[in-house]
C-alpha cells in the first residue's frame, strides 16, 4: 500500500500504480489534480485513488502505508507524515531541499517510534512543494 504525494501530471502515479497492490496520490493543485484525473482514467488501472487536498497532511484516514513517496523538493519531514508509515519496515523517499537547485534524496524506515534515515543521491531541481519556514531566534 503506497502514499504518493504530488502526483502532477500522473505519469510517476501511473508507473508506480503498475508495482504495487494499491496506490492512493495526493495532488494540491486543482488544475494539475484535474490532468492527473484525466490521465490516471485513461489508464484504465483500478488500483489508484486520487485526492485533491493538501500534500503535506498525508491521508491519515487511509495510513498506514508500507510505502510514501513525496514527488517534489521539500525542506522538511514532519512527524506527522513519518507517523502514516507501518510501525515495521515503513518507508518513505523523498528529496530534503538544501539550497535554491541542490536537494538530497533520503529513504527513513520506521521500527515502531525509531526511524533511520539513509542518504541516496543528489537532485538538482529549483522545484520545491514546500516554503522554507524561518526558525525563530532572540
Amino acid at each position: 500500500k503506497v502514499l504518493h504525494i504530488g502526483g502532477l501530471t500522473g505519469y510517476f502515479s501511473a508507473l508506480i500504480g503498475l508495482l504495487c497492490e494499491k496506490l492512493h496520490v495526493v495532488e494540491e493543485n486543482r488544475e494539475l489534480f484535474k490532468l492527473l484525473d484525466h490521465n490516471i482514467t485513461n489508464t484504465n488501472t483500478t488500483n489508484i485513488s486520487l485526492f485533491n487536498h493538501n500534500l503535506l497532511d498525508g491521508l491519515v484516514h487511509k495510513a498506514p502505508f508500507n510505502l510514501i513517496i513525496i514527488d517534489g523538493p521539500i525542506f522538511k519531514i514532519t512527524d506527522h507524515i513519518k507517523k502514516q508509515l507501518v510501525v515495521t519496515g515503513g518507508r518513505l523517499v523523498y528529496i530534503q531541499k538544501i539550497h535554491d537547485n541542490l536537494g538530497k534524496a533520503y529513504k527513513i524506515i520506521r521500527n515502531e517510534d525509531l526511524y533511520s534515515s539513509e542518504y541516496l543521491f543528489d537532485v538538482m531541481s529549483n522545484y520545491q512543494i514546500q516554503e522554507q519556514y524561518k526558525d525563530f531566534n532572540f
